[in-house]
């Protein structure tokens, strides 16, 4: 069974528990896109009332105010341009000690404008937690490929979305008006 709002961004479906490795993949890069959203609205001079992520639908973003013209193909650039970042950071240790530092604030970020939504919440503590974990996993070898693998996947996420459905507008823009 496929998702309706957003692809499955891994082969694990022939495994038993592959759909819910896809799952916490896939709202840790929606959460990058609903993030690219926010900070965008904020830095036009709007204001982010909240973010909910949403494993079947995908996320949305509610604020008022900012440009428009920006914040909404910037769901998109903002994912792949934090993806590519960690794709490039993951190649070398220090480099993704200090990517999951940025990846740690921009989570926090979302959780404070996503706290009425507790899947919200506990999707993005959990990637936190995973983060922090993998610092003191063999020197943070481990943080390297976690890093490079939320790069790859949040770069491929734009790609995918935008080309399998391309008969359709994208979604942000259905719902702007």
């Amino acid at each position: 069974m496929a998702f309706q709002g957003t692809p499955p961004l891994t082969f694990n479906r022939n495994l038993p528990s592959g759909h819910i490795v896809d799952c916490v993949i896939q709202m840790l890069v929606i959460a990058f896109h609903e993030f690219g959203h926010a900070i965008t609205c904020v830095l036009t001079g709007g204001r982010v009332l909240s973010i909910s992520l949403d494993p079947r639908e995908g996320g949305v973003t509610r604020m008022e105010g900012g440009r428009q013209a920006f914040t909404l193909p910037a769901g998109y650039l903002g994912s792949s341009l934090i993806g590519a970042l960690l794709t490039f950071a993951g190649f070398n240790i220090v480099a993704s000690k200090i990517a999951s530092i940025v990846i740690g604030v921009c989570f926090l970020l979302t959780i404070w404008w996503g706290r009425r939504d507790w899947l919200t919440i506990g999707t993005v503590l959990a990637a936190v937690g995973l983060l922090v974990g993998c610092w003191f996993i063999a020197h943070a070898e481990a943080l390297r490929y976690v890093v490079l693998f939320i790069g790859v996947m949040s770069s491929l996420y734009s790609v995918w979305d935008i080309v399998s459905f391309p008969w359709l507008p994208s979604s942000g823009m259905l719902l702007a008006y």
